[in-house]
């Protein structure tokens, strides 16, 4: 199980929101598998709307691109534009909240 949600510890560790973000998502990218369950919380939310909607976007986009290999995602987001995206509606293995 992978996730991706801000903590209190990445502001203590003098980490900016975004570089936690950043830093929390490399390491589910890099590391899970078809086995694993991917769960990404409020993504972007230290920046600017356009691009933290292109950021997430571009993230769940390189999942869904690995095909088999894709992990189940769950993400909770605020950028509802993503939730009218055909390439991200209705995917097996990917819930958008």
């Amino acid at each position: 199980i992978f996730t991706r949600m801000v903590s209190r510890e990445s502001t203590l560790a003098n980490a900016s929101a975004f570089m936690a973000d950043l830093t929390q998502m490399s390491n589910m990218m890099r590391h899970s598998t078809r086995r694993s369950l991917c769960l990404v919380d409020e993504f972007g939310k230290g920046t600017n709307a356009q691009d933290g909607i292109s950021f997430l976007y571009a993230c769940l986009r390189h999942f869904l691109d690995r095909g088999r290999e894709c992990p189940r995602l769950l993400a909770c987001t605020h950028y509802t534009e993503l939730l009218e995206l055909p390439e991200l509606v209705d995917r097996p293995g990917l819930s958008l909240w």
